[in-house]
């Protein structure tokens, strides 16, 4: 009898580890449609890593990313809570997330208390401070803003985006030497994407802002 039983309990640890390779195997499917820009498919796989594990925050998170990036926000929403609720793993990513999904709704209120929950539940992270601070800053809040992207970067100096985010600040408060500095920084830790050709230019505009050449010697510059 404690034979049978012992193989029983080796049975079920198979049955175990077979559900969870499978359900690894369909996320990592599921990872490489997202990226691949194939969202509707990257769903159907996870709603089959879902049917086997309901309550993985893995899968949880992973589809409630995807169906941000198809902007059905509420049920990005939905999912995000099932992580928050399992209270284990990728709670930072759910926070962040439903946070934005917030904001994409027009809720930005809500999503400040969200990622203010989050820091009051995980202390200082860049993250969460740089997407406050771009919240604060599609809110006209440019206090806030600059005080949580100053923050992001004192937590980071190597997160492109907070200095980016911060260059864009200075300049719609017109304090246009902070809005270089910002944008150099950004340029030195990113300077090869679509994003830094954009801020190259802004900076060769603020530049050239206070510029012009004498009529009379056009080759002198004031």
């Amino acid at each position: 009898m404690k034979k049978i039983f012992t193989l029983f309990c080796f049975a079920l640890v198979g049955i175990s580890l077979n559900a969870q390779s499978e359900i690894d195997s369909l996320v990592d499917m599921g990872i490489e449609l997202h990226d691949n820009g194939q969202f509707e498919w990257a769903i159907d796989v996870y709603k089959k890593a879902l049917a086997l594990e309901p309550n993985s925050p893995l899968v949880n998170y992973e589809i409630a990313l995807t169906y941000m990036s198809t902007k059905e926000y509420d049920k990005a929403i939905k999912h995000s809570n099932a992580v928050i609720e399992n209270n284990t793993d990728n709670l930072l990513q759910a926070y962040m997330l439903k946070a934005s999904c917030m904001d994409y709704l027009g809720k930005p209120k809500e999503a400040v208390k969200m990622y203010q929950k989050a820091i009051r539940k995980y202390g200082d992270h860049y993250l969460l401070s740089y997407n406050l601070g771009y919240t604060y800053y599609n809110m006209s809040d440019e206090e806030n803003a600059e005080k949580w992207l100053t923050d992001a970067i004192e937590q980071n100096p190597s997160h492109a985006s907070s200095h980016l985010m911060l260059a864009y600040l200075m300049k719609d408060n017109n304090q246009k030497i902070k809005s270089l500095l910002s944008l150099h920084y950004f340029l030195f830790l990113e300077p090869n994407s679509k994003r830094s050709f954009d801020a190259f230019d802004l900076l060769i505009k603020q530049f050239s802002g206070n510029v012009e050449k004498e009529k009379v010697n056009p080759n002198q510059i004031n």
